[in-house]
């Protein structure tokens, strides 16, 4: 960018019920700190960006700001949310602002921001990601007062070099291995009776390693199971279920309903060996190291006063 970067105003603005303009300059925000994240990729585009906003599930209470200059040009962009599924200490959130005006205190100010938020609702804790390909933001976080929790990598397989006799003869085994159990198979949203029983797929998700994690576990009811259902198909994406799931299976359906799929993405903590064992074997390679923090809201107060 060309031009010298100015004074932008933090303002908060909107994201279920966030007018058109708002939600892009949101949208223009995030675009680029995902490319960032991974070059050449692509990122989501507006519409469905703004669908997404729009069919965001009840259970997430919602708060946004942007950063913009004096001629609209968005700077950064910053949001939190909680959720009445989840542990009632908790308050996630992000801060993201556009490389010109990094190093420029934007990025306390958009933080300012959300750390009063969660003050006045009474969540005494923060929790938050940065990614190793944008370096600033773990010396940012702790600068704050943030505390690693967990570390996870994001891995990627590239399907046209799958060992596909290995993956076929593991989904041959599973029979076997696992007598009494079948697989059932759902594209896109899971039908009423199954409900209930999507409900405790979500709560399986609580026994993955927290690490140094100080949260307490989601659990979410069949209404709310519903709700997200409906969230992923108006915000345009489709998504396969498998229940028992096995890794081998939902590959070979991939190959054979899907052949302009080129590689499958997947992310676990370091931490979570069982899962890191499959993945190595597979052949997915590591893309992305994503770290969580957490901080307590009354310190970084603090840290951001002085």
């Amino acid at each position: 960018m060309d031009r010298q970067p100015l004074n932008p105003q933090v303002h908060r603005v909107g994201f279920r019920s966030g007018t058109i303009d708002e939600l892009a300059a949101q949208h223009l925000v995030e675009a680029e700190i995902e490319s960032e994240r991974h070059p050449g990729s692509g990122h989501q585009p507006l519409e469905s960006y703004v669908a997404f906003a729009r069919s965001l599930p009840s259970q997430f209470d919602d708060h946004t700001w942007i950063a913009v200059e004096s001629d609209g040009t968005p700077a950064g962009s910053a949001a939190c949310w909680s959720n009445a599924a989840g542990d009632p200490r908790i308050m996630q959130g992000y801060v993201y602002v556009r490389r010109p005006w990094r190093r420029r205190g934007l990025g306390w100010r958009l933080l300012n921001a959300v750390v009063d938020e969660a003050s006045a609702v009474g969540r005494p804790t923060l929790l938050w990601s940065t990614y190793d390909s944008i370096a600033s933001g773990d010396a940012f976080s702790r600068r704050v007062g943030g505390r690693v929790g967990r570390v996870n990598r994001t891995s990627e397989l590239v399907l046209a070099g799958v060992e596909w006799e290995r993956v076929e003869s593991w989904a041959a085994q599973g029979p076997r291995r696992a007598a009494g159990c079948r697989l059932e198979f759902w594209d896109g949203p899971l039908p009423e009776h199954v409900l209930d029983d999507a409900a405790r797929v979500h709560a399986l998700m609580n026994t993955q390693p927290h690490d140094d994690l100080e949260v307490g576990d989601v659990n979410i009811d069949a209404m709310q199971a519903a709700e997200v259902d409906r969230h992923l198909v108006e915000s345009g994406r489709r998504r396969w279920t498998l229940f028992v799931r096995a890794k081998a299976t939902m590959l070979l359906r991939l190959r054979a309903k899907r052949p302009d799929v080129l590689c499958v993405r997947t992310s676990n903590a370091f931490s979570n060996e069982a899962m890191l064992a499959i993945n190595t074997a597979l052949g997915f390679d590591i893309v992305e190291v994503r770290t969580e923090w957490q901080g307590r809201v009354a310190e970084m107060r603090e840290a951001l006063a002085r």
